[in-house]
C-alpha cells in the first residue's frame, strides 16, 4: 500500500479517442471488496463513466479547468464527508 492506496482495490476508468468521438469504460478488479467504501468508490466510477457518456460538454469544461487550475494530485475526498454532505441536503 503506498499513501492509504491498496491495488487489489483499484476501479479503472478509460478514456480513449475512436473514429466518432472517444469512449469510455470501467473495469473493476476481479475479487470485489465487499466494503462500504469500495461500494460508495464504485458507485461514483460508474457515475463518472455515465456522465462522460451523457454530458461529455460539463466533463471537457472541467478537464479545462482542471488543466488550468491544477489540485493537488494525491488529494483524497473523505467519504464521510461527501455522505454526510448528501444526507444534509435531503433534509
Amino acid at each position: 500500500m503506498d499513501n492509504g492506496i491498496n491495488p487489489k482495490n483499484i476501479i479503472t476508468i478509460s478514456v480513449y479517442p475512436s473514429e466518432e468521438g472517444f469512449g469510455c469504460t470501467l473495469v473493476e478488479p476481479t475479487k470485489i471488496p465487499l466494503t462500504a467504501d469500495y461500494s460508495v468508490a464504485l458507485t461514483i466510477a460508474h457515475g463518472m463513466v455515465r456522465m462522460a457518456l451523457e454530458r461529455p460538454d460539463i466533463l471537457f469544461d472541467e478537464g479545462v479547468e482542471s488543466l488550468s487550475n491544477p489540485i493537488e494530485s494525491d488529494t483524497v475526498v473523505s467519504i464521510d464527508d461527501m455522505v454526510k454532505m448528501k444526507k444534509d441536503r435531503l433534509h
